[in-house]
């Protein structure tokens, strides 16, 4: 942040290009001049009718200003509002089971047991926080009874951090997770007699056309038998016997899916199949297991809803189908091409779509072609380079903000980001940007933005807080009390005037409730259709066109390692003869590309690898020695639609099929430091299908190493 906060390239004044046909320089100009010349563009594509070509994407994924933004298109008109996430969280698995979009939270403080399939929660999410939580899993009192395994291709921090790590073939966990589940069925240890009264689609059944369809019990137990498993997955049949035993003798046991596997070809399948797994052995609203409140999203201040016409919004596709997720390619495609409407004033606020969208290309063309691109930032990137406005905003330690809902923690909190320092220079917050433009349109809507700037926004939401006079202000804990109140999610009385709550909130930093999320309650978060856990929904079905039905789909796809017919283009590749599968990720040491600003972090981000301001691609002695790679050495790697130069670093902590690629360097336009260190691996991937179901896939394309 200190290096942000000074970084010689920050945008530190208003910027605009001259209008006309020709795109010319951008130049300096006064807030008050281009904020009106803003307004004027909104009130004029509101007066011809048409707010809808007005979009937005916003970076900034608190929940706070992701309402307000939401608010706004709503407000303006416009169904074109997407929000650039950087969380991870998939919900689809829960939809399909449970009949309610919601990602997991993680109680894995009360695990005795827990079974990671590519979840690498010391690194993403909230890893200050699993870190903390996972030091008391595996204190020295309970190490012989507490265990964490991991599964995955690649020795990652939270894989070193276990007490096994379990390589597996990459794009398997499925399979893996299936596996068990075929393991604790076969020998009776679960009582069946539960899941075929309390479930729907765990035994055979007949549709209302009369229509058979196989169980997940029958399937389970004919296609996913542990020797099969053995040869999809890599893993030897007595080690899933020892991993089945593990479950089945806990009180306690979990099983995770993280990025690692959602983020593969067959992502949303892993997801589903551990989420199947973890009802089973009962890790759903149990201690130690998967929490769901089952709410629908709460509103944090105010809502706004859609004031505008029943267009189509250019995010998603014609049909969108009920697990697709907006993207920002489906945008760009459509928008360039077959969109049933222009888009004359795109707003990006804190936002990067030139890097975080898959086609780099389409989207650099599509920047120029829109009449008008206002970019909100406190730093070049990419996409800002592509702007016709740009509009300086504070660096974070210049800002008023308030942080809440953190990924998979079974805790509410509500954490204060404050300044400590007046701006350097003539920038403001997007708060004020928002108001300043919206305040000059008549019949704007003030409860959208109901204070005068974002320290009196964050007082507000805080106040909202405290209403139900629950939870604790931070303060200074030993580490027994602390574990004490969070482990039990006891719940706690907030014995504080609302001015001193605030006051106190203040100086501490923050609020939280160990009890808020957690509900013991299974019933409450069975919404389906059925009103029991749902192991084979209709939509399932999607991840497979023309699969025939869910024998056919989960036999193709995970017991035979198939590919979806979207990604047949996957298959091409692998008959082209890439023998190896590239895995990809942001390392903990560059969370979302955002180490490219600090000088200090782009020396350490590779420090594990002894690997500095450039990339690295970690592969296994074996591999190195078939192609005859020394460690150190430059080498180039290709796939069906790109090539790269990368360093090789040589260890055994990597499955021998597979090759490792860090993402988030190999950047432009990002200062002048950064610009141009490194290789991008996004440049090797195989594009993904057009409709995107949430998990974007950043690993699985199938690549080759070729000596320099």
């Amino acid at each position: 942040n200190l290096e942000i906060l000074f970084h010689p390239d920050r945008l530190t004044v208003p910027m605009a290009r001259p209008e006309g046909p020709i795109r010319k320089e951008l130049n300096p100009v006064s807030w008050e001049e281009i904020l009106k010349s803003i307004t004027q563009d909104i009130i004029t594509l509101r007066q011809r009718n048409q707010p809808h070509s007005i979009a937005i994407i916003n970076g900034d994924d608190t929940p706070l200003m992701q309402e307000l933004w939401q608010n706004v298109a709503n407000w303006l008109g416009t169904p074109n509002f997407y929000n650039e996430e950087h969380r991870g969280e998939n919900p689809n698995s829960t939809f399909m089971t449970q009949g309610f979009a919601e990602a997991p939270k993680l109680d894995i403080i009360n695990a005795d047991y827990i079974l990671s399939l590519g979840a690498d929660f010391l690194e993403e999410g909230a890893p200050v926080h699993f870190n903390q939580v996972l030091s008391q899993f595996k204190d020295l009192q309970n190490v012989t009874r507490n265990k964490l395994i991991y599964v995955g291709p690649r020795a990652n921090i939270t894989a070193t951090s276990s007490h096994r790590w379990m390589p597996i073939n990459p794009d398997t966990w499925g399979t893996f997770a299936l596996g068990i589940a075929h393991i604790l069925i076969d020998e009776n240890t679960l009582d069946l007699d539960y899941f075929r009264k309390n479930s729907h689609g765990f035994t055979t059944w007949t549709d209302k056309e009369g229509r058979e369809h196989l169980g997940f019990e029958t399937i389970i137990r004919s296609e996913f038998h542990p020797k099969r498993v053995e040869e999809i997955t890599g893993v030897a049949e007595k080690d899933l016997q020892e991993i089945a035993e593990g479950l089945k003798s806990r009180t306690r046991p979990v099983v995770l899916c993280g990025q690692e596997a959602l983020q593969s070809p067959r992502g949303l399948l892993h997801l589903w199949a551990t989420h199947c797994l973890n009802f089973l052995i009962g890790a759903i609203q149990r201690e130690g297991g998967w929490y769901f409140t089952g709410k629908e999203k709460q509103p944090g201040l105010y809502t706004v809803p859609y004031q505008g016409k029943p267009v189509q919004n250019l995010f998603h596709t014609d049909k969108h189908p009920p697990l697709e997720k907006p993207s920002l390619d489906i945008f760009a495609e459509r928008v360039e091409g077959y969109a049933p409407y222009p888009i004359e004033l795109l707003i990006i606020n804190k936002a990067n779509p030139v890097f975080h969208g898959e086609n780099r290309t389409k989207w650099r063309t599509l920047l120029k072609h829109i009449p008008r691109v206002v970019y909100i930032g406190d730093l070049p990137n990419e996409t800002s380079a592509h702007a016709d406005v740009i509009l300086p905003c504070h660096s974070a330690f210049e800002s008023w903000d308030l942080v809440e809902h953190i990924p998979g923690v079974p805790a509410a909190a509500a954490v204060l980001q404050r300044p400590v320092i007046k701006p350097m220079y003539d920038t403001r917050s997007s708060y004020d940007i928002m108001k300043s433009i919206l305040g000059g349109i008549e019949g704007f809507d003030e409860n959208i933005l109901p204070v005068k700037d974002a320290k009196s926004l964050v007082r507000k939401r805080l106040q909202k807080v405290y209403r139900p006079r629950q939870g604790q202000v931070f303060q200074e804990q030993d580490r027994e009390t602390w574990k004490t109140v969070y482990q039990s999610h006891r719940r706690l009385k907030l014995e504080l005037t609302e001015k001193q709550f605030l006051k106190t909130v203040l100086k501490n930093g923050g609020w939280w409730d160990p009890a808020a999320v957690v509900n013991k309650s299974l019933n409450g978060v069975i919404k389906t259709q059925h009103g029991w856990f749902e192991f084979l929904d209709p939509l399932l079905m999607t991840q497979d066109e023309g699969a025939g039905d869910h024998n056919q789909l989960l036999k193709r796809l995970l017991a035979e390692r198939s590919y979806p017919k979207s990604m047949e283009r996957y298959t091409a590749a692998e008959d082209l003869g890439y023998p190896l599968t590239l895995i990809s990720g942001f390392p903990i040491t560059n969370p979302g590309g955002k180490t490219v600003y600090s000088p200090t972090l782009m020396e350490t981000m590779g420090i594990l690898r002894e690997i500095y301001w450039e990339s690295w691609a970690e592969i296994h002695p074996e591999t190195a020695h078939k192609y005859e790679v020394v460690d150190g050495q430059i080498i180039q790697l290709d796939s069906p639609v790109g090539v790269i130069k990368v360093r090789a670093r040589v260890r055994p902590i990597i499955h021998p099929d597979t090759v490792f690629i860090p993402m988030g360097v190999g950047r432009e336009n990002v200062g002048r430091f950064s610009s141009g260190m490194g290789s991008d691996p996004r440049k090797l991937m195989v594009p993904q299908p057009e409709i995107n179901t949430g998990n974007v896939v950043l690993s699985g394309t199938p690549v080759r190493i070729t000596l320099l």
